[in-house]
């Protein structure tokens, strides 16, 4: 069965998605409370808050507003087919075949950029590399920075996301 029940209540169908059944509210949750690199730090750090982290990198170079959105909105397939880390998912052809599905629908249903502009691409290099730097057992200098607990993650996803919309996205 290719269907999930998602935070809002709703049925999500991730081989055959639509638009109408992708909301922010499922991606926010969904994100806040996934852990970045597998979980493989000594603190949670979710997707979530990384989302935003690539948002303003690209934000801060002066990009365009539709390309700051597509930056937050970047990891939002995870919120509905989960992470995969990017060695595994290379040999998953499967995988990637439905990411490229669900990343092209949730393009579909926010008005998003697909495929992913290089400045993304960019920004979200820029910030994994600041991650490993900071994030232990990754980090240089054995200062490791604590990530924001999963309802404060949530919540700036959200009033990012707010702020970037104007109000002007559907399913809010």
């Amino acid at each position: 069965d290719s269907i999930i029940n998602t935070w809002g209540g709703r049925k999500f169908n991730f081989l055959n998605p639509e638009p109408t059944d992708i909301f922010i509210e499922d991606i926010a949750h969904a994100l806040s409370l996934q852990c970045r690199f597998n979980g493989h730090c000594t603190d949670f750090y979710s997707v979530a808050e990384h989302s935003v982290e690539v948002m303003r990198v690209v934000e801060s170079l002066g990009a365009e507003n539709n390309i700051i959105m597509t930056a937050l909105l970047h990891d939002a397939a995870e919120a509905y087919i989960g992470d995969v880390v990017s060695p595994l998912k290379k040999v998953l052809k499967d995988y990637q075949e439905i990411e490229r599905r669900v990343e092209s629908t949730i393009a579909k249903r926010f008005s998003l950029v697909y495929p992913m502009p290089e400045v993304v691409g960019f920004a979200d290099k820029n910030v994994l590399e600041r991650e490993f730097r900071t994030l232990d057992p990754f980090s240089e200098n054995g200062a490791s920075y604590k990530g924001l607990e999963p309802k404060d993650a949530e919540e700036l996803f959200l009033k990012e996301y707010r702020r970037l919309s104007l109000g002007n996205v559907e399913g809010e």
